[in-house]
């Protein structure tokens, strides 16, 4: 069974966290959908800013189930957000904490 993924389910703002890859167990923002290619660009405010989002297969992501209103606010309106903004959305949807790998996460 073939997964559908729409713009719709992947709103701007949405809070996700990387299921696979170096980066497992971090958590972003969806700054962009490609819908071409099944990729989102996800932003942290740390290592991946808005000037150079992580391209991540849709697949590889696991929904969070909250979004910022804000972020996604602003990014419709073309204002620039800096990533201290974004580092401080995504403390609010508590993932400052979370965005280190544990050992039961890296399999020691």
């Amino acid at each position: 069974m073939a997964e559908s993924y729409g713009k719709s389910a992947w709103p701007i703002g949405q809070f996700v966290r990387s299921k696979t890859g170096r980066d497992c167990g971090r958590y972003y923002l969806i700054y962009g959908v490609e819908e071409k290619d099944s990729y989102l660009l996800l932003v942290d405010g740390e290592k991946r800013s808005l000037q150079n989002p992580k391209r991540k297969n849709m697949r590889h992501v696991q929904v969070m189930h909250e979004v910022s209103l804000e972020f996604s606010q602003l990014i419709k309106q073309g204002k620039t957000v800096d990533n201290a903004a974004i580092r401080q959305m995504l403390k609010e949807l508590n993932a400052d904490k979370t965005n280190r790998k544990t050992l039961k996460e890296v399999g020691r």
